[in-house]
């Protein structure tokens, strides 16, 4: 058993072969010993010092010492031995049968194992066509004993059965352990780059945070400072929290959804809208329906954020009277797979000079950046259409970190909201 196990080397093979072949030779001898006592009634002497059992001894003893040493020439000389032995055997007019194939057979099963394939090739070739010759030569039309025939072509054939089974083994040892290496390779590569994806994941995730947190705290900043401004610079200052509120909330819907690259619409410009009520509470009355379920690049979602931000923020400044507070209607719709953004409200609508402020030139320059469409028109009031193609808007599928126990985000449609008290 030890042999059989240690049987993935050259040398292990080398050394198989060596034990099997002086084994069968050894049996062969004793074989033609006991045909030349008791078929032939030979003398014990005779009979022992007779070629067909000295020669095949030698054979045997020869074979042994190849397994001692490692060597190229130990492994030729195992190649040459079955290769002279299977042309021998094809000769002679005795024993000219195919019986000799096996000898040759398995001296090129041997050259396969121990050379490089085309060297194995042609000396396979060579050694094929000087075999079909001698046997050509050699094959008799009688047998000097069917008995004998039999019996050394049983131990012939028992050998070769033998010695392929034990090259079959190793094989197939050879395969598990190349098997057992490359499965060890890819689930230790695997391991690491799943590490190094949590490690990214993680890290940008933190990102997120950390980003988002600071913009929250530059929008504190912004709006403790209104309350050492007069109005004018109030209401600027104002504008200027909500637009870096707009950006902040991206950062934190990705923290809190685990997302890297995109986040639901729905639950941001849900979560944007609402932040706006507050903020306009004594101003406006902002109502919002949102039924599209995309899930937007983070790209996109900054500019969005920054293009409804300054779209409702103009709305509520415009839309209303001195007597009666403005009303403001946001619609985000799938409009044939693209996205629709509507901003109305219901004031006295747009004039020559309403459609040239920095806000307004901040949305357009944002709306072509993203290649969609934009149209201001009066329709009882001021009404602002844009178009978002679908590709600009999701660009490729979302990346989430891990799995989540926090809930989908649901399409906010047709919530209406009043402004706090």
């Amino acid at each position: 058993m030890r042999i059989i196990q240690e049987s993935t080397s050259r040398f292990a093979l080398q050394r198989l072969v060596a034990y099997v072949a002086s084994t069968g030779a050894l049996l062969i001898a004793v074989v033609n010993y006991i045909a030349l006592r008791y078929l032939y009634l030979h003398g014990p002497l005779f009979a022992f010092t007779h070629p067909s059992v000295l020669w095949v001894i030698g054979f045997a003893i020869a074979f042994f010492f190849t397994s001692v040493v490692d060597s190229p020439l130990a492994r030729g000389s195992q190649v040459m031995a079955f290769t002279l032995g299977g042309i021998t055997a094809a000769i002679q007019s005795t024993t000219g049968n195919l019986t000799s194939a096996i000898f040759v057979v398995f001296a090129m099963v041997l050259l396969n194992e121990y050379a490089s394939q085309r060297r194995a090739t042609a000396v396979a070739s060579t050694v094929g066509l000087v075999y079909v010759g001698t046997l050509a030569m050699g094959i008799a039309t009688r047998t000097a004993s069917i008995a004998l025939s039999l019996l050394v072509t049983m131990v012939l054939v028992s050998a070769v059965i033998v010695l392929f089974g034990l090259i079959g083994y190793r094989q197939h040892q050879i395969r598990k352990e190349h098997e057992s290496m490359l499965e060890g390779l890819v689930a230790e590569r695997t391991s690491e780059l799943q590490e190094a994806l949590v490690q990214r994941d993680t890290m940008l995730q933190e990102i997120h945070h950390r980003v988002g947190n600071s913009l929250q705290l530059l929008s504190s900043f912004i709006s403790l400072q209104q309350d050492d401004v007069e109005e004018g610079q109030r209401r600027v200052l104002k504008e200027t929290e909500l637009r870096v509120h707009a950006i902040a909330d991206v950062h934190a819907t990705l923290y809190s959804q685990h997302q890297l690259s995109h986040l639901p619409l729905a639950l941001y410009a849900g979560d944007l809208v609402s932040d706006m009520q507050i903020a306009y509470r004594s101003d406006a009355d902002i109502t919002v329906s949102i039924g599209t379920t995309m899930e937007a690049h983070i790209d996109f979602s900054i500019s969005f954020g920054v293009i409804l931000n300054e779209l409702i923020t103009n709305a509520a400044k415009h839309g209303g009277s001195a007597t009666q507070r403005s009303k403001v209607d946001v619609t985000l719709d799938d409009i044939d797979g693209n996205l629709q953004l509507v901003v109305r409200d219901y004031g006295r609508g747009f004039d020559a000079g309403s459609c040239s402020g920095i806000g307004t030139e901040v949305v357009d320059q944002l709306v072509r950046q993203h290649g969609g469409e934009i149209k201001r028109h009066n329709d009882t009031g001021a009404a602002v259409a844009v178009l978002f193609p679908r590709d600009a808007v999701v660009r490729e599928k979302p990346v989430r970190v891990g799995q989540t126990d926090a809930p989908a985000a649901t399409p906010v449609t047709g919530q209406s909201s009043s402004p706090p008290t």
